[in-house]
């Protein structure tokens, strides 16, 4: 079953819900994982000062990762 909601914290969130084409529970391991990161390294895999910039890092996340 795929959700199209798009709530949360724009930090974590996959790119599957930017995209709005439904998502699964791999979003939910994708916040997971960008809660850990933040855990062990002290700051969001993406993070930047607009949120439109944090967006386009998530969708182009394999160049910034």
């Amino acid at each position: 079953m795929k959700c199209y909601s798009t709530v949360g914290t724009i930090d974590y969130m996959a790119p599957e819900v930017f995209l709005q084409e439904g998502y699964d529970e791999a979003a939910d391991w994708w916040s997971v994982g960008a809660i850990l990161f933040e855990m062990l390294v002290g700051y969001a895999p993406f993070y930047d000062e607009a949120k439109e910039n944090t967006i386009q890092k998530i969708l182009c996340f394999e160049k910034y990762l």
